[in-house]
């Protein structure tokens, strides 16, 4: 299994170089608690960018 990933992420990385330095996110909604809830990309999007200039 481990080098069914090591491959399949050396292809990934083949072909989309510049993924090698970026971070994975994974959203994946249950729908829980209905309509009501969802995620705030907004908010999100501003988290990762305040740890992008903290990690320089």
């Amino acid at each position: 299994m481990k080098e069914k990933i090591r491959t399949l992420k050396g292809h990934l990385y083949q072909k989309y170089p510049v993924l090698k330095k970026k971070k994975a996110i994974l959203y994946a909604p249950t729908f829980r608690g209905g309509a009501g809830h969802r995620m705030n990309f907004k908010n999100a999007t501003r988290c990762l960018e305040n740890e992008k200039s903290t990690r320089r």
